[in-house]
């Protein structure tokens, strides 16, 4: 009899020889499968927004808006965690890594480069393991910003994971989800140049 893979500990062959699936997304936190349906077009417009301001800022900042990422997966190995954030920041440093990476994979192992910031948009299927168990696993990785976009609240998180600042900061946010006013108002410390 096969066991059930929502009921092993899975690690990162498991992971791996997953089956695509047009319909489901699959995550592994902890060693624990997660099968949700995939975000529907409303989460992918506020991701495309969202990675527009971000990118604005950026360049205004001086950045590149290579920093930003999206639709590829964090694995995050020695936790036996493997997601697909909806957006992950990485500092200048990084982009060495993620050119290397750039053509030979849509997965970036948390010791080749390190995110500075995960970016999560909240989808009903989502909500609990996105609120708990990936800001734990975030935390433990060494990922410092963490942000949640509730779009049925209408209401933006950041989680400072730094255990010497920890912080929580929720704020209300406008329809538009208005992430460049609020660095911008904020001078937030993500953007380091």
């Amino acid at each position: 009899m096969i066991a059930d893979p929502r009921e092993m500990k899975l690690g990162l062959a498991d992971y791996l020889s997953l089956p695509e699936d047009e319909d489901r997304e699959r995550e592994v936190i902890g060693g624990k499968l997660y099968v949700t349906p995939r975000p529907g077009f409303d989460h992918q417009w506020i991701v495309a927004e969202l990675w527009a301001e971000l990118s604005d800022y950026l360049l205004s900042c001086g950045g590149n808006r290579r920093q930003l990422v999206i639709e590829a997966d964090l694995l995050l190995d020695s936790r036996n965690t493997y997601v697909s954030p909806d957006l992950m920041y990485f500092g200048e440093a990084q982009l060495p890594s993620l050119y290397q990476l750039r053509n030979t994979t849509k997965r970036i192992a948390v010791d080749a480069a390190k995110p500075e910031m995960v970016l999560e948009v909240l989808s009903e299927s989502d909500r609990a393991r996105d609120l708990v168990a990936k800001l734990s696993e975030y935390e433990q990785a060494g990922i410092h910003h963490y942000w949640i976009i509730d779009p049925q609240e209408r209401s933006f998180r950041e989680f400072v994971l730094d255990k010497a600042t920890a912080a929580i900061r929720c704020w209300p946010a406008p329809a538009a989800l208005c992430v460049h006013s609020y660095l911008r108002a904020t001078n937030h410390p993500l953007i380091w140049t």
